[in-house]
């Protein structure tokens, strides 16, 4: 059975294995190498460790796990300094687990957090222009493309995104 719940501090090096994992799988041809090679893990478990010691009031963490293992989560900051809203700054889960409605619980579950703290807001989101299969599950949600545009990636390379936003909770 699959539970929802808040990220703990201590849950940071799960989080991090379960993003590179995404990483490795969805940009591979999309990225250089040089950006998914093996220092990608401990890059991940650098940048979740450091959020986790923030204590950012504006970022929210969900998880999902099955058995109580983490299989999924969901980033959110409030009042991005983009202006554009709340941003979904990460949303993965485990592959062994995608196509069950976890994603788009994990959605649902960051925009009900991000509205009922910054109502008047939306929820948005930067996709690579190159990952169909992910801009094809935010479309088929109720996702609304607002921009497209080139983004400074690591490692010094630019990528073209999307910017992908919604109003209303994300729903099939």
């Amino acid at each position: 059975m699959i539970t929802y719940r808040e990220a703990l501090p201590s849950d940071y090096k799960e989080i991090a294995l379960i993003h590179a994992a995404s990483w490795k799988k969805h940009y591979k041809g999309i990225l250089p190498d040089s950006c998914l090679d093996d220092k990608l893990e401990s890059d991940r478990l650098e940048i979740w460790k450091s959020r986790f010691a923030e204590n950012n009031p504006n970022q929210n963490v969900i998880l999902a796990e099955d058995e109580g293992q983490i299989i999924g989560f969901a980033c959110t900051y409030l009042h991005h300094k983009s202006g554009h809203g709340s941003l979904l700054d990460n949303l993965h889960v485990l592959a062994t687990h995608q196509g069950k409605s976890i994603g788009l619980t994990l959605m649902q579950k960051a925009f009900d957090w991000a509205k009922n703290y910054a109502p008047t807001e939306n929820l948005f989101l930067t996709v690579l222009s190159e990952n169909e299969l992910a801009k094809g599950f935010y479309y088929k949600i109720g996702g609304t493309l607002e921009e497209e545009y080139m983004e400074e990636f690591p490692k010094g390379n630019s990528i073209l995104v999307q910017r992908i936003s919604w109003n209303k909770r994300p729903t099939l």
